[in-house]
């Protein structure tokens, strides 16, 4: 469990790349989504996230439900979230906690069904690269 909740910790400030795919092409058009737009993006889908610094955290697959609810996995552990968009960002609370600011990233949109995900608490630094599947 404390894996896990590492691994959520570190989720919030990562992200996937999905090697298969190659190195993300940061002269590629980046299409910015909010709101009901990100919503609609994400809903149903499966998002696979790595650090971009593997000392950060862990690959994590979190399948986002249209119901709200999220089920991450990270490493051999599996927790059930709750999940919503607030402007451009995804955010995760506990189902026994109160959303807050510090529980959202901002998502920014590279190549299709590749993201890359940014902490504004970090000067919009980026913190992850990711996949939707």
């Amino acid at each position: 469990m404390r894996r896990l909740s590492f691994a959520m910790i570190a989720l919030m400030g990562l992200a996937a790349c999905d090697p298969a795919l190659g190195p993300l092409d940061p002269n590629a058009p980046r299409i910015a989504l909010a709101g009901d737009d990100l919503k609609a993006r994400l809903t149903g889908r499966t998002l696979v996230m790595t650090p971009t610094d593997a000392a950060v955290g862990v690959t994590a697959q979190v399948d986002l439900r249209s119901d709200g609810t999220a089920t991450v996995q990270a490493l051999d552990e599996k927790r059930e979230m709750l999940w919503s968009i607030a402007g451009q960002g995804l955010c995760f609370t506990r189902p026994d906690r109160t959303r807050d600011a510090d529980d959202c990233r901002t998502i920014g949109w590279i190549q299709g069904d590749r993201f890359a995900v940014f902490d504004t608490a970090l000067g919009n630094q980026k913190i992850a690269d990711g996949v939707i599947r």
